[in-house]
């Protein structure tokens, strides 16, 4: 497993294949976990990287999740990009990964050649959307189906 140091905490990555670096970015709720089936599809031309954010996954988890969330991700990206020295990078997000993948565009666009950014609306969660976050997690721990799906996502801990 590999990781690399954003803040004094761990961020999972797995890299595969050669050539330019493909870099995939999973939403809120996920891991990289939900890009690994196609993985190795996409390795044949590029190097294909998946990074937890922290929180998720493999990476280190936090106690509270900043209040610029997207922005904290994109920190990361950028820092994992600056530590492996990629440039030119092609970056595709999915939901929060989007913002995200945007945010790291926006910040660095030297190191950035392409984005792709799906399924995702606004720059910041609506208000109704943070309420709902608390009730959703609580029903969540419920129902089996959904705790399977964040276990598999994020191991025991989440």
């Amino acid at each position: 497993m590999s990781f690399f140091r954003f803040r004094n905490k761990n961020i999972y990555y797995e890299e595969f294949g050669s050539g330019t670096p493909l870099i995939f970015l999973h939403g809120n709720t996920a891991s990289s976990k939900m890009f690994s089936e196609f993985a190795n599809k996409y390795s044949s031309r590029f190097k294909v990287v998946l990074i937890d954010f922290l929180g998720h996954g493999k990476s280190d988890r936090l106690d509270v999740f900043p209040s610029d969330f997207w922005f904290y991700e994109a920190q990361q990206v950028i820092s994992f990009l600056r530590h492996k020295k990629y440039k030119d990078v092609y970056i595709i997000g999915s939901s929060g990964g989007a913002i995200a993948a945007l945010n790291v565009a926006l910040e660095v666009p030297e190191l950035v050649e392409k984005i792709i950014a799906d399924s995702f609306k606004g720059e910041k969660a609506d208000k109704k959307f943070v309420e709902r976050l608390v009730s959703d997690r609580e029903n969540a721990l419920k129902n089996p189906s959904a705790r399977g799906f964040y276990e598999y996502m994020h191991g025991d801990d989440w």
